[in-house]
């Protein structure tokens, strides 16, 4: 049915939300750059439910109909393709292209001492599962990572390497990866009401 689609879009929203209000409440940047991947990967979980929509709605030509322009505008979109290729890269490469400024009123490193282990070579920061903490050596030369807390005082922020500049014809002034990941989420929310309203879904 038509309206189990659009609720399954609205289902993906709402988590979509949550990991929204984590990126930019949550003091931990570890759980911030698990906040951002889960947007990334959801987001673009909601165009693909949306396209269900072509075999429960009445015959596929009324989809297509309001569909290809809306897919057209959307390829288009500096915004949008960003998100798109940053979910590929996610997917294939399991990677993020952000970059890490670190504030610290002390000359301390980034994790605590207390918790360095014996033969740490060095603090690695998000590697490919988002986690930070030490790298040491055995004594058979091999490696091995350590998890931790990066400790208080160290304030962290993510920042997209080369965020986009452009969505929907107007040029975005503020770059952070918050108000990027807010428009897209925004975008999507009103797909999904356009959807309902432009192809007659109701309850």
């Amino acid at each position: 049915m038509p309206m189990a689609v659009i609720d399954r879009a609205k289902n993906h929203l709402h988590l979509m939300k949550i990991n929204l209000e984590d990126l930019t409440n949550t003091p931990s940047a570890q759980k911030r750059h698990a906040a951002l991947a889960n947007i990334i990967t959801i987001g673009r979980s909601i165009t693909f439910i949306l396209q269900n929509l072509k075999s429960t709605v009445l015959g596929s030509e009324t989809f297509l109909k309001w569909y290809t322009p809306v897919q057209e505008s959307m390829k288009k979109d500096e915004l949008l393709n960003f998100f798109k290729d940053a979910r590929n890269e996610l997917e294939k490469e399991g990677k993020l292209n952000t970059i890490i400024n670190i504030k610290t009123e002390k000359s301390t490193d980034l994790g605590s001492k207390s918790d360095k282990p014996l033969n740490a070579k060095h603090f690695f920061l998000f590697d490919n599962l988002g986690g930070c903490g030490w790298l040491i050596e055995n004594e058979d030369g091999t490696t091995e990572k350590i998890y931790t807390e990066i400790h208080d005082g160290v304030n962290i922020e993510i920042l997209f390497s080369k965020p986009p500049t452009q969505h929907l014809g107007s040029k975005i002034s503020n770059p952070t990866i918050e108000n990027i990941c807010n428009l897209y989420y925004e975008y999507l929310k009103s797909l999904i009401n356009k959807a309902a309203l432009e192809l007659g879904i109701q309850r």
